[in-house]
């Protein structure tokens, strides 16, 4: 008994410490389990300061424009940028990650955090309430808790450095809620990444995501110009509207030689996320696909979404193929991925092994061919 005991705590060490995501069940419970939970009331909290929109000192003003809130910043508190050296500033990525995660410090307490680029999240930056509580970040609520399920807003967090460079007064959002991994329904771990969106990747010329270095490069001022294009594909992108306006990149790229506008979400882990619709002409064109139920975990739609993977001997991505390449692909009816204006997400899967650069000036994503 003791040594059956003894293998069954070995068995759930290793795979804790493989990082298993899956949820392993004992007793028909989920032993371990990620899942998004309900924060702090911020707003309550005598602790946590508040930012008053009609101080002419305050960094955020908020007005309405049918029924919408549109917040500006405050021209004395405008976002700057400030390098310790010029040029293009590389963070290499936090050891074990397979998306673009760097360390950063919120410098007036000194804290360190993982910040994902992700071009997948629309605004600036992003928080939770437990960020907001560790640094005492002053906030101003637009979605009270009385009124909705989860209170959310803007905060001032005035300085983000991230390796030799300074964000000031960049706009940042923070929501009441966060996710953390649970063992036998007890929190053992929580995510305590900041998001940087696609706002604040656009504030730079570039941003450079060199996958096999396991580096990410911010240029403020110089263009990208590799050294050799011709070891370069491009594709170009547009920059659209989505769900409640929020924008994003589209990127026209072929797929198994048909060109596809597709979501560039840098934090996605995936390859490709499509549709059943845009799903069945593309099967014909592949052999030997191999099917299986499955879901995956999104954290901005709350939870797991059920999908098939497929995965496929080759897979056309632009000028590159991709062996055993993993596809996700959801029912018509599914929330995700967004098709209002593209036909799929593309996630940084396919790029691991070469280098991805996303160029603002231009609006084009350079492909290291290698």
């Amino acid at each position: 008994m003791r040594k059956l005991f003894f293998n069954c705590l070995l068995g759930l060490f290793l795979c804790l410490l493989a990082g298993c995501s899956a949820q392993i069940k004992l007793a028909g419970l989920p032993l371990q389990q990620t899942v998004i939970v309900k924060g702090a009331n911020l707003e309550r909290r005598a602790d946590i300061p508040r930012i008053d929109q009609n101080d002419p000192n305050a960094i955020y003003a908020i007005s309405q424009d049918d029924g919408n809130y549109v917040v500006t910043v405050r021209e004395h508190k405008a976002p700057s940028i400030k390098l310790e050296k010029p040029g293009t500033i590389h963070c290499d990525w936090i050891y074990g990650e397979k998306i673009p995660i760097i360390e950063g410090k919120v410098k007036s307490t000194g804290k360190k955090y993982p910040i994902a680029i992700d071009s997948g999240f629309s605004h600036t930056l992003y928080v939770h309430d437990l960020h907001v509580i560790e640094n005492k970040l002053p906030i101003l609520p637009i979605q009270s808790r009385e009124e909705h399920s989860i209170g959310e807003g803007l905060c001032h967090l005035s300085e983000l450095q991230i390796g030799e460079m300074t964000l000031t007064n960049f706009p940042c959002y923070y929501k009441e809620q966060h996710a953390e991994t649970q063992l036998l329904g007890l929190p053992i771990a929580c995510d305590m990444r900041i998001l940087f969106g696609l706002q604040a990747m656009k504030a730079f010329k570039y941003v450079l995501f060199d996958n096999q270095k396991k580096q990410v490069g911010f240029s403020p001022k110089d263009s990208f110009e590799p050294e050799d294009p011709a070891f370069w594909s491009r594709y170009p992108f547009l920059i659209k509207k989505g769900r409640e306006d929020h924008d994003y990149i589209c990127t026209e790229i072929p797929i198994v030689g048909e060109k596809m506008e597709l979501k560039l979400d840098t934090c996605a882990t995936g390859g490709l996320y499509i549709k059943e619709r845009v799903w069945k002409p593309m099967c014909n064109k592949l052999k030997n696909a191999k099917t299986m139920d499955s879901n995956v975990w999104l954290p901005r739609w709350l939870g797991r979404v059920a999908c098939k993977n497929v995965v496929v001997e080759a897979l056309e991505v632009g000028k590159r193929s991709i062996k055993n390449a993993k596809i996700s692909v959801f029912p018509n009816d599914s929330m995700f991925p967004e098709s209002q204006n593209c036909q799929g997400l593309l996630g940084m899967r396919y790029f691991r092994d070469t280098v991805v650069v996303l160029d603002f000036e231009r609006n084009l994503m350079w492909v290291k061919n290698e």
